[in-house]
């Protein structure tokens, strides 16, 4: 199983989602996923880290951004918080 660690500046704000790009990876393996996004104080919105499997990631829609990259459009109250075991 491989981990694809995605970092994300700024989501999509009209649906409160993330695009993720999961090109490479095989249906069995997941995706980390960390928002810096942070407010004009400097407190991040979504802080931790997030997880999501391959699996699902390609069940949602997906948008055509710049320069065509395939992005998984994902709402972020579907991620699940990371753990550490």
């Amino acid at each position: 199983m491989t981990t694809k660690d995605i970092v994300i500046k700024t989501p999509i704000w009209a649906t409160r989602s993330v695009g993720l790009d999961i090109r490479g990876l095989g249906l069995n393996d997941e995706v980390r996923v960390t928002i810096d996004y942070e407010d004009k104080r400097g407190i991040k919105l979504f802080p931790g880290t997030f997880v999501i499997p391959a699996l699902d990631v390609s069940r949602y829609p997906v948008h055509i951004a710049k320069y065509n990259v395939s992005l998984h459009v994902i709402p972020i109250r579907d991620l699940q918080e990371y753990k550490i075991d």
